[in-house]
């Protein structure tokens, strides 16, 4: 009985060391003609980049009627009235944020 057990593994031991040595075929596989691709390289680009900050915070949606009060504020004060518990830096952020995005 344990000759079947041990057998079986064996087998399958033996077929899977049999393929271990081959090479692949074509210029494409490894130890192939062809050796390496060819490849290309580029040269660095050097430009400006402009700097952005990401906020991730949840605000809850302001009423309609209170959006249409801040019409005519400045954008910190509107800031500041439809998010009243945001802290200053915060505020000044999101305004700058705002007026950046917004620029022609």
């Amino acid at each position: 009985m344990t000759t079947k057990k041990t057998a079986a593994p064996l087998a399958l031991m033996a077929l899977l060391l049999a393929g271990c040595g081959q090479q692949a075929a074509g210029p494409q596989g490894p130890g192939g003609a062809g050796g390496p691709p060819e490849v290309s390289v580029v040269p660095a680009l050097q430009r400006q980049v402009q700097e952005q900050d990401e906020f991730t915070a949840s605000l809850e949606a302001p009423d309609p009627a209170a959006v249409r009060r801040i019409v005519g504020l400045s954008l910190p004060t509107a800031v500041r009235t439809l998010a009243p518990n945001l802290a200053e830096n915060s505020i000044a952020a999101v305004s700058e944020f705002y007026r950046s995005s917004y620029r022609a």
